[in-house]
């Protein structure tokens, strides 16, 4: 079995998914994912750790971990025991299972720069586990996205679609620009838009104008309003146009729902207009959510179209497991080397 196999583990901030796939052709072979993400582990660990000092936090997660593997079995009806685990995403952070110290970039795409730390099977968890570390700039941080870059640049270099110089845009709760030069993740940005919008549509004046549940563009109105506020975000100061969204909803311009896009379209805007001065460098679009057709239609309205690559939002649910079975190659090579 741990010849055959391998589990994939994707664990971000507000996510889970594990994967059981052949590693002699990378097909998955099961899946399960969950809204347990490293968060809400670690704010669990803390209130359980409330009720016993011996209770670790690495202890915590493999407990979790083994509980989400035994679903996996009991969904297959296979035993998994000593099918090895790579780990990628927040598991490495300081609210992780075990914080790991960062590679640097410049960040090879080839995974040789990679800092991955083998953690032994024991009773509780029959798995030896292999836990990828992320990337850092003097000013930046991200972990998880190095191992879908990996694996997205060696798919993108099988479909003839690799640009040697690039910019990769990564939406989410923190929106990741990636820089590749040279073979080499050079320079990446954070973009907190997805958490300001969470922000600013529950905690803030505008909650009560806004309706920000389950926001998918669906119809040419909500396109429509979406791009008034890409065109908004060019106009003035973002701090000043935000407040528009408050006015909105109180001169009866937009529903809340149609506001909510507004905001989405502010936000989403003010992200990517940075990259307007970049013209020489093409943007790929990096998305499996549903942000992939809101920064779609948002590249579109800015007149970035052009220069953009928008890739399948399958190529990105592909991108993970092919970077994972890559440090693993490269990791199993050298632990057989020694």
């Amino acid at each position: 079995m741990q010849q055959k196999y391998l589990l994939g583990c994707d664990w971000g901030t507000s996510s889970f998914r594990l994967r059981l796939f052949d590693i002699h052709n990378q097909i998955v072979e099961a899946e399960i994912s969950s809204r347990e993400g490293i968060a809400a582990t670690y704010r669990a660990w803390q209130e359980a750790s409330r009720q016993t000092d011996s209770l670790s936090c690495e202890l915590y997660f493999r407990k979790e971990l083994k509980r989400q593997i035994d679903l996996m079995s009991k969904k297959i009806s296979t035993d998994l025991s000593h099918v090895l685990i790579i780990l990628s995403g927040m598991a490495s952070s300081s609210i992780g299972m075990k914080n790991l110290a960062y590679s640097n970039v410049p960040f090879a795409l080839d995974g040789s720069s990679a800092e991955i730390l083998k953690i032994n099977a024991d009773d509780l968890l029959p798995h030896n586990i292999l836990l990828v570390s992320g990337v850092k700039t003097d000013h930046d941080v991200l972990r998880g996205e190095e191992t879908q870059l990996l694996g997205l640049i060696a798919l993108l270099k099988n479909s003839k679609q690799y640009n040697e110089e690039a910019i990769l845009v990564f939406p989410g709760t923190h929106s990741k620009h990636i820089y590749i030069r040279d073979e080499a993740m050079v320079n990446f940005k954070t973009y907190m838009t997805g958490e300001i919008y969470s922000l600013l549509g529950t905690h803030s004046i505008l909650r009560d104008s806004v309706d920000i549940t389950q926001l998918l563009m669906k119809s040419n109105e909500e396109k429509k309003v979406f791009r008034e506020g890409v065109r908004a975000s060019l106009d003035a100061c973002i701090l000043h146009q935000l407040f528009s969204v408050r006015t909105n909803n109180l001169f009866e311009l937009l529903d809340l729902r149609q506001n909510a896009f507004y905001l989405s379209g502010l936000l989403i805007g003010s992200e990517l207009k940075c990259l307007a001065n970049q013209k020489s460098l093409p943007v790929y679009l990096c998305s499996s959510s549903n942000l992939h057709d809101f920064y779609e239609v948002a590249l579109d309205e800015l007149g970035m179209m052009e220069r953009s690559i928008i890739l399948p939002m399958e190529m990105m649910d592909r991108a993970t497991i092919t970077g994972q079975f890559l440090l693993y190659k490269k990791t199993n090579a050298l632990l057989n080397a020694l």
